[in-house]
């Protein structure tokens, strides 16, 4: 067993999700533990992953979950009625207790690396950030985003606002210290979006919140909310869907794209394609 677990996250079974796996599993099972964290439907999703899992010999790489039962493992309410939607944290927290990591990544199943997943993970080894995570903010520098208001703090509490950060968390990477914080935090009675109440915990107890671009040239753009100029949208945002065309064209190098929801998945050797499901799972 590593020091190191690397998540993907996911609802669903689609080629290309499994293909995504498949290859994150190989590139990076040399370095760190690799699993799939399965929202299971104690049906036909999961059965086709436990199919996959072992045809690839990796029965021990499933990691399941239900949102339902997510409260009574961790000990608090989940925020909102959404259930894993705003607490995404909350799976890698309850699979992350039942190991010794020191460190999680997890992974959204609709992100694409155009690069080595094995060069990715290498080129933050020496980063001691308790959260690594695209686009980080404080309040100040972007008081309009829309999740700030989501977070409560104990009652008698008081927080200052120049104390909130954010961060985009499709992809990111959790220490030990930082799930421990979490964790209290939502016992003492914390709550809100878990991309503003992860790094707010981070930096209210003293922890380090870091882009991942400041190790590694990971993505490119600043915005990851809609816009209609192309250069100034991120390949790492909320919307729009990234296209085929996009991920194979723009820019240069290794880099992280989300959301991909088209049936198709990349290799070294290029881009595997499979048709479209005729209705596409959920988002």
């Amino acid at each position: 067993m590593h020091d190191t677990a690397v998540f993907l996250l996911t609802h669903q079974w689609t080629e290309s999700v499994a293909y995504r796996f498949a290859r994150l599993w190989r590139e990076v099972s040399p370095r760190a533990d690799c699993f799939v964290l399965l929202h299971d439907d104690q049906g036909e999703v999961t059965q086709r992953w436990r199919a996959f899992l072992k045809s690839m010999d990796a029965e021990h790489a499933l990691s399941l979950f239900r949102p339902e039962a997510l409260a009574g493992e961790l000990g608090f309410a989940l925020y909102g009625s959404e259930g894993v939607l705003g607490n995404t944290h909350l799976p890698l927290a309850s699979a992350m207790l039942r190991g010794p990591w020191r460190h999680c990544w997890q992974i959204e199943s609709d992100v694409e690396y155009r690069g080595a997943w094995s060069e990715f993970l290498q080129a933050f080894d020496a980063s001691k950030a308790d959260l690594l995570a695209s686009h980080p903010f404080r309040f100040h520098d972007w008081p309009s985003w829309r999740w700030w208001t989501s977070l409560s703090v104990p009652v008698g509490k008081a927080l200052d606002k120049r104390a909130m950060v954010k961060a985009f968390l499709p992809v990111f990477r959790i220490s030990r210290p930082l799930l421990d914080a979490v964790l209290q935090a939502h016992r003492e009675g914390w709550s809100g979006h878990f991309e503003v109440l992860m790094p707010t915990v981070a930096a209210v107890r003293g922890l380090v919140v870091e882009d991942l671009r400041s190790s590694h040239a990971s993505y490119v753009g600043d915005s990851q909310d809609p816009l209609p100029i192309l250069p100034l949208l991120s390949t790492m945002r909320w919307r729009p869907e990234i296209s085929l065309r996009e991920f194979t064209g723009r820019a240069r190098g290794a880099l992280l794209f989300h959301p991909v929801k088209q049936n198709w998945a990349f290799d070294a050797d290029g881009v595997r394609r499979w048709p479209e499901p005729a209705q596409r799972p959920p988002s």
